[in-house]
């Protein structure tokens, strides 16, 4: 029978990729508000909050898979 040898460096390192991703989806509304304040233009500044809006409930979903597949890297990891 063949041992199975799981790289435990690497899924750490992807959990922690993940997690960044995860952050990113969580702050992209607070992230699109400051860019509108810093563009200078309020037409412009409209556009960008818009486009954050629209994509809130989009953004939910990807969100969830992401926290989900990070929360199964660290579970592996953590039970070697």
């Amino acid at each position: 029978m063949s041992d199975l040898l799981v790289d435990t460096t690497l899924l750490r390192d992807m959990a922690s990729d993940v997690s960044l991703i995860r952050t990113e989806f969580d702050t992209a509304k607070t992230t699109s508000q400051n860019l509108a304040d810093a563009v200078g233009h309020a037409g412009l500044a409209d556009r960008v909050t818009a486009f954050a809006s629209n994509w809130d409930h989009r953004r939910s979903e990807p969100a969830c898979i992401v926290w989900l597949r990070g929360y199964g890297q660290r579970g592996c990891v953590g039970s070697r």
